[in-house]
């Protein structure tokens, strides 16, 4: 178990999840971006754990627009972003780093355990599409993870929680029903459910909503009974991508209860009354990790 404080500031870097899997010996190594200003705050931590951390020699400058990373020379900006490489091996961390400076996707990906049907998946996206030219929602990795989805999306994999600490996989997977990616999850979630239960609770509760998802903004509906294209609710709330500007109409949704998903459109009710209909022009889907509910569940609960 981890002390409080490591597990606080764990949450606050939100990597308390891959923390544990790497401890516990299923992922050689991590990585993530952070701040200047807090390298030294994790690196304590790993220290304090016995891990190693190796820090990039270039910052890192995020295009949200296109889910891009440019590199830059270094500076002493507290609030520059950097990559950081964990592992309890010095040579796997040291080598991290080397994969990474090098663009080795393979490599990479093998290093950070993601399944190598989800690092094949990633290489062809990018390989399909130039990226710095191309519209972002042509080669969107959950869209394209979501089409190749053969049967229901599974929640263990739902990664549609930007900047929220509500995850169990660390990678884009090659589909929503990937049997690799869900094993990974689940070996997460039961290392979460021994280290902090109600937060392992909360997650998955979390990963449980149905969303649309679009331009890398999620939309999610809370208190819900779904059927089909039909999703009955009591709240919803937005969660984009860091630096995206906010892409569902908040305000028309939160004066409704109940949604029907069209093709290219979005009718909204309020007990069963339309009172809104919102056309869609950029691509769309929905994300739902429930058992179906009937149709006669959603108009006992409108009646």
């Amino acid at each position: 178990m981890l002390d409080a404080a490591t597990k606080k500031k764990l949450l606050e870097f939100h990597l308390l999840q891959e923390f544990l899997i790497l401890c516990s010996g299923e992922k050689p190594a991590i990585k993530t971006i952070i701040t200047n200003e807090g390298y030294e705050p994790l690196k304590s931590l790993c220290e304090q754990n016995n891990l190693f951390i190796k820090k990039s020699d270039f910052e890192l400058v995020l295009e949200p627009e296109k889910d891009l990373v440019f590199r830059k020379p270094p500076s002493n900006n507290a609030s520059r972003l950097v990559a950081v490489f964990i592992s309890k091996s010095k040579n796997v961390a040291e080598k991290m780093y080397d994969v990474y400076d090098k663009n080795d996707t393979v490599s990479i990906g093998m290093l950070l355990g993601y399944p190598a049907c989800c690092t094949k998946h990633y290489i062809s996206l990018n390989k399909k599409h130039d990226i710095a030219s191309t519209p972002y929602f042509l080669w969107d990795r959950v869209l394209h993870s979501y089409w190749n989805t053969k049967g229901t999306p599974s929640f263990y994999l739902n990664n549609i929680y930007f900047g929220e600490p509500y995850y169990l996989i660390f990678h884009f997977p090659c589909s929503y029903d990937c049997k690799k990616s869900i094993a990974i999850a689940k070996k997460t979630l039961a290392l979460m459910e021994a280290e902090d239960p109600l937060f392992a609770q909360k997650i998955v509760s979390r990963l449980k909503l149905p969303a649309l998802y679009s331009a890398y903004s999620t939309l999610f509906f809370k208190g819900q009974v779904f059927h089909g294209n039909k999703i009955l609710y009591s709240g919803v709330y937005e969660c984009t991508r860091p630096g995206i500007t906010s892409w569902f109409d908040l305000v028309a949704f939160r004066k409704g209860n109940l949604v029907e998903i069209l093709k290219g459109k979005i009718k909204i009710f309020r007990d069963q009354q339309l009172i809104n209909e919102l056309n869609m022009p950029e691509k769309f889907v929905l994300f739902n990790g429930e058992k179906k509910n009937s149709e006669s569940c959603i108009a006992n609960a409108l009646s």
